[in-house]
Order: structure tokens, then C-alpha cells, then sequence
């Protein structure tokens, strides 16, 4: 299961909480400006209701995309906590680093970034690079999954592919 899955289970199993409902709002290949300027933001995240957490990831893509990463990427980063904590005031806004994904230099980088605005924001930081650096150091893919294009799996293994399928993408 994915992480929030995985969270809403292990929450579960403590009858002392109350029940959680864990939302991934990712969407693969986004970057805060195009989280913010295509309206998903407005759509998807603005009028969730009864937020206690909330997690945001950012940084890959965003490096990726931007022309000057150092003076964008900060600067989109506030606007985009500004915006949950205008929609989402009781809620509890953690910042997280990236993932070991890129080069060493280039994820210090993005995570000093993080690290600064959160910071400037008085925000906490979830550091999840170096625990999955550690795994990665046991197996390339010890946290990674893999997406297959659900045609390009044979028709006759569909159905033992069924429950890993998600839109025409298989993931393991």
C-alpha cells in the first residue's frame, strides 16, 4: 500500500486515536507553479475539509522546470504556505525534504532550500533524504516502485496484475 495507507492502518490499529483519513494530493511531474497557475490547487486542495496535517513535498520538479531555481523556488514555496495556512488555519504545515534523486549536490541544494523557507516560515521540517539514502545504500530500489504501461503487460496476466493497477499504469 502507499504511505498514506500504510498510515491510516498503523493509526487504526491504536483504539485509543481517532479514525484518520490520509489524502495524497501528489500528482507526478507537478511543481508549485503549476500546482498554483493550472487552478488545481483552487480544485483539489483550498476546500478540503478539516485538515490536521499537511505535508508538502517539493523540490525535484521544481528544479527541473524553473529558470532560476534559487529565487523561485523559495519564493514559491511561501506562496504556496501562505495559501494553506489563508485555507487551512488549524492545520499544521510540515515541510519535507526530497528524495535521493538527483545528484548529491543538486538534493543538499533543494534541501537547503526547503530548509530555509521552512525556517523563514517557522515551520518544521520532515528530513525523510537521509533514511532513504541509508536504504537506498542496501539495493537501488529498496524504496522505489516501478510503473509499467498496463499494454504493454499481457492480456492473460491482467488479472494478477488487477490489484496494482491504477488509470493504465501498473505499479510494483
Amino acid at each position: 500500500p502507499h504511505l498514506e495507507k500504510v498510515l491510516e492502518q498503523l493509526l487504526a490499529s491504536h483504539s485509543d486515536l481517532p479514525p484518520c483519513n490520509a489524502i495524497n494530493s501528489g500528482v507526478s511531474g507537478e511543481f508549485i507553479r503549476r500546482l498554483i497557475d493550472s487552478g488545481r490547487y483552487q480544485r483539489d486542495v483550498e476546500k478540503l475539509p478539516g485538515l490536521d496535517w499537511i505535508f508538502v513535498r517539493y523540490g525535484l520538479n521544481d528544479r527541473a522546470r524553473l529558470e532560476n531555481f534559487a529565487e523561485d523556488f523559495p519564493s514559491d514555496f511561501r506562496e504556496l504556505i501562505g495559501l494553506l495556512q489563508k485555507d487551512h488555519p488549524s492545520a499544521q504545515i510540515v515541510l519535507m525534504t526530497v528524495i535521493p534523486f538527483s545528484a548529491p549536490e543538486a538534493s543538499e541544494d533543494m534541501n537547503a532550500h526547503v530548509r530555509a523557507v521552512a525556517e523563514q516560515a517557522g515551520l518544521p521540517v520532515f528530513d525523510i533524504f537521509p533514511r532513504y539514502a541509508a536504504e537506498l545504500e542496501r539495493g537501488e530500489n529498496m524504496l522505489n516502485y516501478r510503473r509499467y504501461a498496463l499494454d504493454k503487460v499481457p492480456e492473460n496476466y491482467h488479472a494478477l496484475v488487477a490489484p496494482f493497477v491504477h488509470g493504465d499504469q501498473v505499479l510494483v
